[in-house]
């Protein structure tokens, strides 16, 4: 099953992260233009361990910065089917980056990883292919 779910306003997003621990058969989410800001990002990572099926993670234009990446790296390592993780102008900087660093290295199929957009230097990107 594949559903993908986007609205523009964004308190509705945190509400759909609780539910999502319902739906254990998603493969899909996309939550691109929500405004989850790190708080959202914390219910999200809640959720997410129950959703093990889930191939595609779609966090575009969220603002979670580098807090509300930390908060979900640890709901990473319970997605051991993800392939590709969007997280691309959610303002997470070098040090999100380097706190997602060791959370995709536990995704053994994640093929696709997209950061554009989010203020991430050289050094930064070091962090990654550590």
């Amino acid at each position: 099953v594949e559903r993908n779910f986007y609205s523009g306003w964004s308190g509705w997003a945190g509400r759909l992260a609780v539910s999502l621990a319902q739906c254990p058969c998603l493969t899909s989410v996309d939550l691109t233009d929500n405004v989850l800001l790190p708080d959202g990002a914390s219910v999200l990572a809640a959720s997410l361990p129950s959703c093990a099926r889930l191939k595609r993670l779609v966090l575009n234009h969220t603002r979670i910065g580098s807090l509300g990446v930390e908060r979900l790296s640890s709901a990473l390592a319970h997605l051991p089917r993800l392939q590709d993780l969007h997280i691309s102008y959610a303002r997470i900087g070098d040090q999100g980056l380097a706190m997602l660093s060791s959370a995709v290295h536990a995704c053994p199929l994640l093929a696709s990883l997209h950061l554009a957009g989010n203020n991430i230097s050289s050094e930064g990107a070091w962090s990654l292919a550590a």
